[in-house]
């Protein structure tokens, strides 16, 4: 029985640490899903904007108090779920792609920072004293960057055991919605 009961022991000791892992690897997934949904929630959110600047950039008259307000809510929205996927992301220690995720989300949110000044700049102003070029131009470089956002969020999939065949496809799902609001007007 000695022997027999020390053979038990070390398998359950095995399938205990086993467990432990996967246990592990599902909250990790956990984790990773939601920093990706908040981030993708928040792109949804700058989409938005972009979609109100355009028509804003289009408007004869500096822009309206309801295009304002729209864009700044969805400015807040955009740029706290952004700020919120990074500060999650920022404390993990598991994910190697994770300092990539932060400076290339960073990057482009530097960017769009310089972009809505420039928009804000021109929207306060008449449509015949505005740059045309630019008034046309800024919300596809905004467009730039929301997809460097949706890029950088692609890193945090998880491609390996820690993904279910549900999350995958509500992965899917998300960035299909976000495609057909941004691309099908």
């Amino acid at each position: 029985f000695g022997v027999f009961g020390c053979m038990l022991s070390v398998l359950g000791c095995l399938l205990a640490n086993q467990s432990v892992g996967e246990l592990q690897d599902i909250r990790r997934a956990a984790l990773l899903g939601e920093i990706e949904t908040t981030a993708m929630s928040a792109t949804v959110s700058m989409s938005l904007e972009r979609s109100v600047t355009q028509v804003a950039l289009a408007y004869h008259e500096p822009i309206p108090p309801g295009f304002r307000e729209i864009i700044d809510a969805q400015r807040a929205l955009a740029d706290d779920g952004l700020s919120q996927a990074l500060e999650y992301s920022e404390n993990i220690d598991f994910l190697d792609v994770r300092d990539d995720f932060v400076a290339q989300t960073r990057q482009s949110l530097d960017r769009v920072a310089a972009l809505r000044r420039e928009i804000d700049a021109l929207l306060t102003l008449e449509k015949t004293s505005r740059d045309a070029v630019r008034s046309y131009e800024l919300p596809f470089e905004l467009k730039t960057e929301v997809l460097a956002v949706i890029n950088a969020t692609a890193l945090l999939r998880i491609r390996g055991n820690g993904s279910s065949a549900t999350a995958a496809a509500l992965q899917a799902v998300q960035m299909g919605a976000w495609e057909v609001r941004e691309f099908g007007g």
